[in-house]
């Protein structure tokens, strides 16, 4: 089946471009493109063509632009994915429309090799949100997944559908597909933000640990997660739960049931301090630590720049050659390179060296 594609863009040779580029494709019957040069236009072909698979958007143009268009798609009963195409850099833009729904995003000046791997990961979503409950490359994946399990991986984390609101009954469905078609255990992962905002209730979780025990382990970073840690464990004594997001609640998490943490952190063996101290029965302890290096577990996992700070870090012990952050990245200031060598020193981290 061809998948019928939408490129809203005011650039004039952009259309022209994007037909030389997919020329093979649209040969071959595998899609087949519209156009329109801004969001007004947009609307008036998506209305005289229902079957549009996706959209693909520029955010800067004339009478609609692109995230008030995206936020149309969105209101509409049936939510079309929407890939949005920003200036590289432009964050603020990109941010605003990956919260609005946006399914993914790629930058200008394109890269059509990205633009094409992105277009056929949204397309995979979408046929995998539609009957039949399958994906064009789905074999090949549990193909894949059975070559991990004979080898040195011995799990497989698993988000979320991205659906246009949260159905427990698709996410169901979801999980218990892959499940029931691999032999290693699936970590769940409820992180919201991740997937447009989808929840996944406690008594869903508890419902996928009882139907198979491949589906017991939960990575969850759902705020606040001491919480729906307590709610969990109160109908479910199998799942086993990870926290996550940087360690910031990672002693209330081992306080209300958690099992450990799965997240990313520049000083590791702290995690692992803490987590041996509590499992020992050493809470004062476990809580001692926690609270000596709160301040760098705090400042490291601050949104958009977490990860370069992380590198930094990293750089600095000597485990990477270098800190680069790949693109799109919000970068890194001087002054706030200057707080976190305060931080370091006063907790005497600065020899940390791994």
């Amino acid at each position: 089946m061809s998948a019928k594609i939408l490129f809203v863009d005011d650039e004039a040779d952009l259309e022209a471009l994007i037909v030389q580029k997919f020329r093979r494709r649209i040969r071959s019957g595998e899609v087949s493109l519209l156009f329109a040069h801004d969001g007004v236009e947009a609307l008036g072909v998506l209305a005289a063509n229902p079957d549009v698979d996706l959209v693909v958007s520029d955010i800067n143009m004339p009478r609609m632009d692109g995230l008030s268009l995206l936020e149309k798609l969105q209101a509409a009963e049936d939510k079309l994915s929407t890939v949005i195409v920003s200036a590289y850099g432009d964050m603020a833009n990109i941010r605003t429309a990956m919260n609005r729904g946006a399914f993914d995003f790629v930058t200008k000046p394109i890269d059509f090799a990205d633009l094409e791997a992105t277009i056929a990961k949204t397309l995979r979503h979408v046929a995998l949100t539609r009957e039949p409950y399958i994906i064009p490359d789905y074999h090949a994946w549990v193909s894949r997944s059975d070559q991990y399990a004979q080898s040195a991986f011995h799990a497989v984390m698993v988000a979320p559908l991205k659906l246009a609101r949260t159905n427990d009954a698709a996410l169901e469905r979801h999980y218990l597909a892959v499940a029931d078609a691999i032999d290693i255990p699936v970590v769940v992962q409820d992180f919201p933000p991740a997937v447009g905002g989808i929840t996944m209730s406690v008594e869903l979780i508890a419902k996928l640990a009882a139907a198979s025990p491949r589906l017991s382990f939960l990575k969850l970073e759902d705020d606040p997660a001491p919480m729906k840690i307590t709610q969990i464990r109160a109908v479910s004594k199998d799942v086993k739960i990870f926290g996550g997001l940087g360690g910031m609640m990672f002693l209330e998490e081992l306080r209300h049931g958690a099992i450990g943490t799965m997240t990313g952190f520049a000083f590791p063996e702290i995690l692992v301090d803490i987590f041996n101290r509590f499992r020992a029965g050493d809470r004062d302890g476990a809580t001692e630590v926690f609270y000596q290096f709160l301040p760098i577990i705090r400042f490291e996992n601050q949104p958009r720049i977490n990860l370069a700070l992380r590198k930094h870090i990293y750089q600095l012990r000597g485990v990477i050659a270098s800190s680069k952050v790949r693109s799109p990245f919000t970068p890194v200031d001087a002054d706030t390179l200057a707080d976190l060598d305060d931080i370091l020193a006063r907790l005497e981290l600065m020899t940390a060296k791994v």
